[in-house]
């Protein structure tokens, strides 16, 4: 039996997840909930759940036992399984992480959840995230842009998807929770 989406699980330090990035400047934003930079030292999650023309807003309802709120889409997202051939790719960002680094600005790494968090079946959402690591695909040169930004974020790249996945993916506590494999 897999975890409940909507249940908070009580977390004693960091979860590691996956998850996708644009690259704009220097910096990472959100690719697909606007232009909310991610910030160096770590980033703090509001209700963002109104859309106001092309940029989302606060809706102004506070949650009562916080965000994430399990009836809400609040909070970081991160997969709990970096996408490879031998995963199925049933996330939300089915992408493929070659994609990583290239002309269309999205870049694939890693990321640290704390605080609250909602685990669900193919990922979690946490009330505090900071990024963890980039991953650069073999096939790509890496750019002096992606270059500044792991430098911006003080995180290391990885060329390697699975020693990625290794090192700073879900523990093990979190993968029998989820009942993933290995």
């Amino acid at each position: 039996m897999r975890p409940d989406p909507g249940t908070a699980e009580p977390l004693i330090g960091a979860i590691g997840g996956f998850r996708w990035w644009r690259v704009s400047g220097r910096w990472l934003t959100s690719p697909w909930r606007g232009d909310v930079r991610w910030e160096r030292d770590g980033n703090a999650a509001s209700c963002l759940g109104r859309r106001w023309l092309l940029r989302w807003r606060p809706h102004g309802v506070l949650h009562a036992r916080g965000i994430p709120e399990s009836g809400c889409s609040c909070g970081f997202y991160a997969m709990l399984q970096a996408p490879t051939d031998a995963v199925e790719m049933q996330s939300a960002w089915p992408l493929n992480p070659s994609l990583s680094g290239g002309p269309i600005s999205l870049v694939f790494g890693a990321v640290r959840g704390t605080g609250r968090v909602v685990l669900g079946e193919y990922g979690w959402r946490a009330e505090r995230a900071r990024v963890d690591a980039l991953y650069l695909p073999p096939s790509r040169g890496a750019s002096e842009r992606f270059e500044t930004v792991a430098e911006t974020y003080g995180v290391p790249i990885y060329r390697d998807l699975g020693e990625l996945a290794r090192e700073h993916g879900p523990d093990a506590w979190t993968r029998e929770l989820a009942r993933l494999p290995g």
